[in-house]
């Protein structure tokens, strides 16, 4: 990997869009996942007879749950790639 080094001396990638490209990738995949849940609400009201307010929670948990665990699978190809 290029390293390039700042104006004071601190380390940055010499591909900066990399950072920004990983992160949109990510958000695209939360945001995929999520729609998919809106999508199977339906089916989700009807399989466990939840109300309005049941079914919000199902899709925040979701979100939630998702968006937490992230992080966490990222970090090991983070290591294996780059050496984070």
């Amino acid at each position: 990997m290029n390293v390039a080094y700042g104006h004071n001396g601190a380390r940055r990638s010499a591909r900066p869009g990399a950072a920004l490209g990983a992160l949109a990738a990510a958000q695209f995949t939360v945001m995929v996942a999520t729609s998919i849940v809106n999508v199977a609400l339906p089916q989700i009201r009807a399989g466990t007879g939840l109300s309005d307010g049941g079914v919000t929670w199902v899709v925040n948990a979701y979100g939630l749950a998702f968006g937490a665990l992230l992080p966490a699978g990222g970090r090991p190809i983070c290591s294996a790639a780059a050496g984070c």
